[in-house]
């Protein structure tokens, strides 16, 4: 589809999905995930801003997205287990551009 743009971002911890980047229906970049032994595409993480960047924990437990809000980077943290999203401390006007498990 012309204007269009889409990049693998990578894949989920246990392989099954390959995450793709994209623009695709929205005037955000949103993630989807496609299962890699075939079938249609989901949406994974959408926001009102495009997703930046998604990665996960070494043993697969957590995964950190990063919103890009307004040239701010929110980040979310959110326990696979239980869905649950871990509450950040208050870091004021700091802009955290990084996360490293």
């Amino acid at each position: 589809m012309p204007g269009v743009q889409t990049g693998a971002v990578g894949f989920t911890p246990d392989s099954s999905h390959l995450l793709l980047g994209s623009d695709f229906e929205s005037e955000w970049r949103r993630i989807w995930q496609v299962p890699v032994e075939g079938g249609e595409p989901t949406r994974y993480i959408e926001a009102g801003w495009d997703v930046s960047s998604v990665y996960y924990s070494h043993d697969g437990n957590y995964r950190v997205h990063s919103i890009n809000a307004d040239a701010s980077t929110d980040l979310t943290i959110t326990a696979l287990r239980t869905g649950r999203e871990i509450e950040m401390p208050d870091l004021g006007a700091a802009n955290v551009s990084g996360v490293n498990f």
